[in-house]
């Protein structure tokens, strides 16, 4: 058990606050399931998912969702130290990713054809919460070439919970040709994806690429980079920071609230309510280093939120 102590300040003295136990697993899935977007940025699909694996056996998921980028999501809660929820978590991933059109019938059934059709299964995640995790735990995901989340859980006295993200790991595959039937198969053979925009990009848009890219890696360990069909994510818990490529400009959507900064034309814009690939409030145009200088803040600010 980590030693993570909770302190409120009190008239300039610091005043230790107590976790709680959560005496049942169910209580936390709960809590979660209630809360997923807010403190996932994952929609809610179902809880207690059944199915039969291809062994034969009965198998069931505790939480199913679709996150920002609208990736498939496993949760798994950890029960106690002896649990081998990542191992569980692994086995549901490979299931899920060997039937998609399970998993797009349930998106369909709750949020109707066009998230159903929208699907990116680029990056399927699985995110395991539990009061600990072992040091082996931490290590094993590491080693893993899937996207994992471990992610450490208090709650403490006067109804405070405490999230916190103690290792996470990447898939490097981009193949963005998964897909559930052969016509959506030759149909993104004709999406040109961000992949292939970088590739095709001017030596100059690759250069202010890699400097981005090496900006936004630097800014925590915990920071992970996401390679989907339309952008590139980089996230904790959350994305703070989605990246398009275009042939002459960079675009970065951050969670910025345009209504507490100055927007300058040309390099800021508000995008709330205008469609776009990336997630976020604010765009951001660089075209060159100085842009990029610039962005920075606005980039710092949106990691603070997530």
């Amino acid at each position: 058990m980590s030693d993570l102590k909770l302190f409120s300040i009190k008239t300039g003295k610091a005043v230790e606050v107590n976790s709680s136990i959560v005496a049942k697993e169910r209580n936390i899935q709960r809590l979660v399931e209630e809360n997923c977007e807010t403190l996932l940025n994952v929609r809610f699909l179902k809880t207690e998912h059944m199915f039969k694996a291809d062994d034969g056996h009965n198998a069931r998921i505790d939480t199913l969702g679709l996150d920002e980028n609208n990736c498939p999501v496993i949760i798994e809660y950890k029960r106690d130290g002896k649990d081998t929820v990542i191992n569980q978590g692994l086995f549901y991933m490979d299931w899920l990713v060997k039937h998609p059109k399970d998993f797009a019938w349930l998106v369909l059934e709750k949020f109707g054809k066009k998230i159903a059709d929208d699907i990116d299964w680029t990056q399927p995640r699985l995110i395991c919460i539990a009061q600990d995790f072992s040091r082996y735990d931490e290590f094993a995901i590491k080693q893993m070439q899937k996207n994992i989340d471990l992610i450490r859980y208090r709650i403490y006295e006067n109804d405070h919970l405490l999230f916190e993200l103690v290792n996470t790991s990447s898939d490097e595959n981009t193949n963005i040709t998964h897909n559930t039937s052969k016509k959506e198969s030759s149909i993104n053979k004709r999406v040109k994806t961000v992949t292939d925009k970088l590739e095709t990009a001017s030596s100059e848009i690759k250069s202010l690429y890699n400097e981005l890219d090496d900006y936004l890696l630097s800014l925590g360990e915990d920071v992970q980079k996401n390679i989907l069909m339309h952008y590139i994510a980089y996230r904790r818990l959350k994305n703070f920071a989605s990246v398009e490529i275009h042939k002459n400009n960079i675009l970065i959507f951050v969670n910025v609230d345009a209504d507490n900064i100055m927007i300058e034309k040309g390099f800021t814009r508000d995008v709330r309510n205008i469609g776009h690939f990336g997630t976020g409030k604010l765009e951001i145009t660089i075209k060159n280093l100085t842009d990029l200088e610039k962005a920075k803040t606005l980039i710092e600010k949106s990691l603070a939120t997530s």
